[in-house]
Formats: structure tokens, sequence, C-alpha cells
């Protein structure tokens, strides 16, 4: 089992000090989902500086919805240019990649202090602030750092949209509010649910583009690809991600040796972009091999572990995505994310009808190919937000 220390986000005490609706470990199902229960202003930092002081910065607490369906409160970092125009503000919701299972590296902890080579993630969404746009960086992972999975990342997503729109400093209108989401490997993860949850969680909302790189659409691919191999530690990291959101459904527990229940309490405090190897899962557990900590062979194919994580697969049909315009961008090379998972989720949506530019990319791994996604994501932004067609060169639209 996992500690209490999962259940608090760093801001979220301090928060909880300051004037509230609800929530703060009061009653939370009687507000909607979306709904702020605290704020405080705080300070956008890249790599440990301010370096942005004409942008002013809000923490917001919100209720939204996890895995099971119950209630829980998360962080949203709202962040306003003085660029943005007086009415008519675009909000741009930006899904970092978190890939951690302690809070101590979310988005809240990265914007305000710039612990660690996320800094790359802030420089992004600099580029988005330099246009005028609202930008919104939920804590999708929520209180308990459900790394993986994908129904808790959505809906976190979708009600820091809500809340970001309903927060009267950041200057929006409300659902009538342009949207636009981004993000890139776990953020793409991130991004993608919520496009295929608004349309059973948030149809309301305006999600007039979504732009998502480095995809990871099936994480049972992902697992099998990597396991045993030297991003091993990346399969354990989203393995007790998933098992913490679905220990509700499954007793993921009661299959753990005794190697993995010390793997657990390991890496639970450990984050794919720290700096540090003794809390970096790629540096402490390179070639292993998942089985070694579980009690049934083939873990990742017996039957109850495969049924939860096909409800993690992205692409199903019950998720049609509502968004009018999506960009999809893949390195054909990616060690990590078999292209072919992306593509199946490509084909998908085209059945669907989703009107997709997909870039199936030659720009290299699965970090190099990050820099050709959101040099090309902040133009089709702009195309979306514009009302214009968006193109992208090497990015056909469905045939």
């Amino acid at each position: 089992m996992y500690s209490s220390r999962f259940f608090i986000a760093p801001g979220l005490g301090l928060l909880c000090g300051s004037a509230m609706i609800a929530g703060c470990g009061g009653d939370l199902s009687s507000i909607a989902p979306g709904s702020m229960t605290a704020s405080q202003s705080c300070n956008l930092s890249v790599a440990g500086v301010v370096t942005v002081p004409a942008t002013r910065c809000w923490q917001l607490t919100y209720r939204t919805t996890d895995t099971s369906g119950v209630a829980v409160e998360t962080l949203a970092t709202v962040l306003v240019p003085e660029g943005a125009p007086v009415s008519g503000r675009v909000l741009v919701s930006y899904q970092t990649a978190e890939d951690s299972l302690s809070p101590a590296f979310a988005p809240s902890v990265e914007f305000t202090q710039g612990l660690s080579f996320d800094s790359a993630e802030e420089a992004n969404v600099v580029l988005d602030l330099l246009a005028g746009w609202v930008v919104v960086a939920s804590d999708y992972e929520g209180p308990q750092s459900q790394y993986g999975a994908g129904i808790m990342a959505g809906q976190a997503v979708l009600d820091g949209i809500r809340a970001a729109e309903n927060f009267g400093p950041a200057g929006l209108e409300g659902a009538a509010t342009k949207v636009g989401l981004e993000g890139y490997s776990g953020g793409a993860l991130a991004t993608g649910w919520a496009m295929e949850l608004q349309s059973s969680y948030a149809p309301e909302l305006n999600i007039v583009g979504v732009a998502e790189g480095g995809i990871p659409a099936d994480l049972t691919a992902v697992a099998k690809n990597i396991d045993g191999g030297l991003l091993a530690g990346i399969e354990l990291l989203a393995f007790i991600g998933v098992k913490r959101a679905y220990e509700y459904q499954f007793d993921f527990e009661r299959y753990l040796n005794a190697a993995g229940r010390a793997m657990e309490q390991n890496i639970g405090d450990m984050c794919l972009s720290s700096i540090d190897p003794a809390t970096n899962p790629v540096a402490a557990y390179p070639f292993a091999k998942l089985d070694q900590f579980t009690t049934v062979p083939d873990f990742i194919d017996y039957a109850p572990v495969a049924a939860v994580f096909d409800q993690i697969k992205m692409g199903q049909q019950q998720h049609k995505p509502l968004a009018p315009s999506v960009f999809m961008f893949h390195s054909v090379f990616d060690e990590l994310i078999p292209i072919g998972s992306v593509d199946a989720l490509h084909q998908s949506y085209c059945n669907e009808g989703v009107n997709v530019l997909y870039e199936r990319s030659l720009a290299g791994d699965h970090l190099a190919a990050a820099v050709p996604f959101f040099l090309q994501a902040l133009p089709y932004l702009q195309s979306v937000f514009s009302g214009t067609t968006p193109t992208i060169l090497f990015a056909p639209a469905c045939n």
C-alpha cells in the first residue's frame, strides 16, 4: 500500500489555509466538478529563476474526479501574460510530462520552483504566453499521483479548464472560451484522454484544437516494448501508478512479491525528469522485468491485469473526440512508444470522422522528437484560435 504522503500535494496544504468554498479535507460531493475551493498568487519560475515577471500567476485548488469516481482535489496553475487582450482571451491547457509518483514533481511545483530539467516544459509555456494566451497547467495525476491512469488525468485536465474559465482574474469568458490542448509524452496521455473524455464529462467546453506528440496510446504495448530493457524503470513507474488508480477494481497488492513491495515503496518518490539518479526510475531499474516483482508470470497478460490496461487504451469508440481538429505527432524511431500503436490510434480517429493531421516524423528518438513537435504545435494552435484551417507540411489529414 502507498503511504499517506501521496494524498497531499505540496501546495495543497498551503492553499487549504486560505479562504475556501469547500473541500481541503471537507465534503467535496456537494460541489460540481471543476469548482474552485481555494486560490493563491504565485510566481512563474524557469530553472529556479523568475524569468517572466510580466506574467501573473495563481494556483487554484479545485474539485475533480478520480479513476474510481470519487471526488478529490488537485491543483491548477493559471498564468496570464501582460500581453493578453482585454476581451476574447483564449486558453491553452498545457499538460506537462509529469511522469512521477510523487507530488513533489507536480506541475504546480515545477512552475513555481523550477527544480528539474522539466524547465524545458516551462520554456514551451513561455512561448504560449508570449503569444498572448492564458495558460492553465493542472496537477492531473491527482492527490495520489496516479501516473499512467488516463481517466484520472483526462478528468483532472477538463476540470482544471473549468476552474480557470471561472476564475475572475484570468479574464476568460466561461465555457465560451476557445481552448487548445497541448502536451507531449506523458503530457500527451493527459491531453489525449481529456480530448476523448470531453463528450461524456465536459461537453460544454469549447475545445477548438488538440496538439499531442509522443503519444502513449497503448500502455500494454509500451510495457512489452521496454520490459527488460534500459528504459524498464518507466514501465515500473506506470505500473505502480495504474495500481494506485485501479486497486478498487483489482487487488494488485496480492500479487506483489517481497521484491515488488520493496520496489513500490522505493519508486514512489521517483520522477522520470529527476536529475538525481537516486530518484530517477530509469537509473534505478535498468533492465528490470516486471515479473521479477510479481508472483504470477507474464503478469501484464494475466487476464485481470490485461482487463485493467485495456481500459486505459486510447482510441476506444466510446470516447469519440469532439474537437474539430487534432494534430498528432510521433517519431517512427521512438524507442519508448511503438509507432504501430499510434498508427492504430490515428486510424481509429479517422474511422470516427475526426479531423486529424498526423505527422509520422523522422526526427529521432522520443526525446529528440519533442523539439519539432512543439515548433509545429505553436502555429497549429495559432490557426485553430484564429479560426483558419490548420495545415502541417508533413501531416496529411485522414485519407
